[in-house]
C-alpha cells in the first residue's frame, strides 16, 4: 500500500514532468506547428504518408491528440480539422473523438489523483448532497456540458474529476458529447482549401444547434418523468 509520503512525492514527480512538458512545448515554440496554415502547406505531405503507412499516421496522430487534449492546449480545432484533411471524414472522426476523450480522460485522473481526496475530505458535508446528484445524474450533467460547451473542456475534466462519477461512464459520454463537435470540424477539414480561419467554421446557429443537442437528454428526461406522472394520476383514478 502507497503511504501518503510516497503519494506526495509521487504527486510532485507528476506535477514536476507536467509543468516540464508545458515549458518546453512554449520554449521550443511547437505550437507554430499546429496552425491552420501550417495543416494547409503540409497536408500533401500527411495525405501521402497515410497511403504509404496508414496505421502508423493514425497511431500517430491519435496519439499526439491525446496529449494536446490532455494539456488542454490551443489546438484541438486544427487537430480536428487535420483529421478531415488527412484520413478523411469516417476515420478523421473517429480517430478525433477516440483521441479527444482519451485525453479529456487523462486530464479528469490526473485532477482526481492530484485533488478530488483533499476537497471530499475538506468540504465532505457541502458535497454530500451534490454527490448524490452526480450519483444519480451525473451522465446528463456531463451530457449536457460536453453539447452546449459553453464550460471549456479543461474545467469541465476538473470539475468531474472532483465527483464520484466512474470514470468508465466518463470515458463514454465525454466521447458521446463532444462528438457533435468534432464532426463539425472533421467535416470542415475535409474542405480544407476553403477554409481560412477557425471562425469561418462557427456561428450563431452552429452554436445554437449545439446548445439544443445538449439539452436533448434533459426534456427526454422530463417528458418521460411527466408520462409516468401522467399515468400514476390516472391508475389513482
Amino acid at each position: 500500500m502507497t503511504t501518503p509520503a510516497r503519494q506526495v512525492y509521487y504527486k510532485l514527480a507528476i506535477a514536476l514532468l507536467i509543468l516540464l512538458a508545458l515549458a518546453a512545448f512554449f520554449w521550443f515554440e511547437l505550437y507554430r506547428y499546429l496552425s491552420l496554415q501550417r495543416l494547409k502547406d503540409y497536408q500533401a505531405a500527411l495525405s501521402g504518408l497515410y497511403a504509404e503507412n496508414p496505421v502508423l499516421t493514425i497511431g500517430a496522430y491519435v496519439g499526439a491528440y491525446t496529449i494536446i487534449a490532455a494539456f488542454s492546449l490551443p489546438a484541438i480545432a486544427v487537430l480536428s480539422i487535420a483529421g478531415g484533411a488527412i484520413f478523411g471524414l469516417a476515420a478523421g472522426t473517429v480517430a478525433a473523438s477516440f483521441a479527444s476523450a482519451a485525453g479529456a480522460t487523462i486530464t479528469f485522473l490526473a485532477a482526481r489523483f492530484f485533488f478530488r481526496d483533499y476537497v471530499q475530505k475538506r468540504y465532505a458535508e457541502s458535497l454530500a448532497a451534490a454527490n448524490r446528484e452526480v450519483a444519480k445524474n451525473g451522465g446528463f450533467y456531463l451530457l449536457t456540458m460536453r453539447m452546449v460547451q459553453v464550460i471549456p473542456s479543461f474545467f469541465v475534466n476538473l470539475l468531474m474529476a472532483l465527483t464520484p462519477i466512474k470514470t468508465s461512464l466518463f470515458f463514454i459520454v465525454t466521447q458521446i458529447g463532444m462528438l457533435p463537435g468534432i464532426f463539425v470540424y472533421v467535416n470542415a477539414g475535409t474542405q480544407l482549401a476553403s477554409i481560412e480561419s477557425i471562425d469561418d467554421i462557427l456561428s450563431f446557429n452552429l452554436m445554437a444547434s449545439l446548445a439544443l443537442i445538449g439539452a436533448l437528454p434533459w426534456i427526454g428526461k422530463g417528458a418521460a418523468a411527466a408520462l409516468r406522472m401522467m399515468k400514476a394520476r390516472k391508475n389513482n383514478n
